[in-house]
């Protein structure tokens, strides 16, 4: 009973472990992050944050200069937004669902050590 105990202990703790871990990504904030090539305002290419007005072409190809289409700050901010929402929404349910279910695990396997 007891390395089922265990086993159970760790498969609850796995979510868990990946729940935190999501709510600490879902918590990064800073400028968008432009995967492409960065454009400044001044429609010149830039390296370092964006800004308030720059561009981003997304799917860069350096060889033909061609991209598959742009972005604003506003935009990334945006998606940025988004997926920070959903980081924290699948972190607390990662999380409430491991402690949840190691403590339902630690009662019940207990419950039956005990009554054997």
């Amino acid at each position: 009973m007891r390395s089922s105990r265990g086993v159970l202990l760790i498969l609850f703790a796995l979510p868990l472990l990946l729940g935190v871990l999501l709510l600490a990504a879902g918590s990064d904030d800073g400028a968008p992050d432009c995967t492409g090539l960065h454009l400044g305002a001044n429609g010149k290419a830039r390296s370092g944050a964006m800004r308030r007005g720059d561009l981003c072409r997304l799917s860069y190809d350096k060889d033909t200069g061609r991209s598959a289409g742009t972005s604003t700050y506003q935009q990334l901010e945006f998606a940025q937004e988004l997926e920070r929402r959903t980081h924290h929404r699948e972190g607390a349910w990662l999380t409430l669902y491991g402690a949840v279910g190691m403590g339902v695990a630690a009662i019940v396997t207990r419950r039956r050590s005990s009554a054997a």
